[in-house]
């Protein structure tokens, strides 16, 4: 990718980020247009670990997961492929930005590995890689390792945490980075096509709940799904707030995909770094009869 097209690529991503933002001050915005004493909304100034919004009432607090519409990836999970087998990846960092370690993200991470390590394509795609290496890039090398199954090791690249020898030299041993140019010209050989395996959940709603409500720094309550629909994402706690009369909102629900794929930082014309990635999206989602938008014609929740 020239500098040119770059530059594209980060406004892209820039443009995007702003969007989301302003989506989710629009909904801290909606609440506190319902002017209830003593209920206040803010987007605060958090990391991804934990939602968007976060709502406030006498004493008590909620958070409310903001996505712009139905299309949005529900799951921003990430993996590494270690030791023979995908593992779920978390990074973290001191106060001064510096990375400090990997952390599994539960829970919804290790039900995302579950699916993929068991899965006959991925299993095939993680062969097919092994293959690449030995025909390809292994003739080309002065070392003795030839790549297996055990041996080679997926990162997801993160700027920040510096690169993958640095990160794994220590931990890992004897083991073959699959560099960001070895992933290009692997995928390149497949076709282009980026994806591991692709799947559909039937059941897409509790995944989405389990990770919402259990897998963040701090429980998120409820979803609002574009301007349309809002939804309750915790089974056992309907009024959090404590709000006097607050309806009892609908579980968000559906059948959805559950892929994973390969993606490219700075695009695969000239790949700064890769990403293993959970693609979570819903096929079709029920309804709610709430919202926190008026222009939506539905009942605002917090409508006294």
């Amino acid at each position: 990718m020239n500098i040119i097209g770059y530059r594209d690529f980060v406004s892209t991503i820039l443009m995007e980020s702003k969007a989301s933002d302003a989506f989710e001050r629009k909904v801290a915005t909606a609440i506190n247009d319902m002017h209830i004493e003593g209920l206040t909304a803010e987007r605060p100034t958090v990391n991804t670990t934990y939602s968007d919004v976060r709502c406030t009432y006498k004493d008590k607090s909620c958070w409310i997961e903001v996505k712009m519409n139905k299309t949005d990836n529900l799951g921003n999970i990430r993996l590494n492929f270690i030791g023979g087998k995908f593992m779920p990846i978390h990074f973290e960092f001191d106060d001064s930005n510096k990375f400090v370690s990997n952390k599994i993200e539960k829970p919804l991470g290790d039900f995302a590995c579950d699916r993929i390590n068991k899965n006959s394509e991925a299993i095939s795609w993680i062969d097919g890689l092994v293959d690449y290496y030995n025909k390809v890039i292994y003739p080309t090398t002065d070392r003795t390792l030839k790549a297996n199954r055990k041996n080679i090791v997926l990162y997801s690249a993160n700027p920040r945490a510096g690169s993958p020898k640095s990160v794994y030299k220590k931990s890992w041993g004897k083991t073959i980075i699959i560099t960001p140019e070895i992933m290009k010209g692997y995928i390149l050989s497949k076709g282009s096509t980026k994806y591991i395996c692709k799947t559909e959940e039937a059941d897409l709603g509790k995944v989405v709940r389990m990770h919402y409500s259990i897998g963040k720094t701090e429980p998120a309550h409820f979803l609002q799904c574009g301007k349309e629909d809002f939804y309750r994402l915790n089974e056992r706690e309907s009024n959090p707030l404590g709000i006097p009369n607050f309806p009892n909102i609908p579980l968000l629900d559906g059948e959805g995909i559950f892929n994973f794929r390969i993606a490219f930082r700075g695009g695969i014309a000239n790949p700064r770094g890769y990403e293993v990635m959970l693609e979570i999206k819903f096929k079709s989602a029920a309804s709610s009869v709430y919202s926190l938008f008026p222009e939506s014609g539905k009942r605002n929740p917090f409508a006294q």
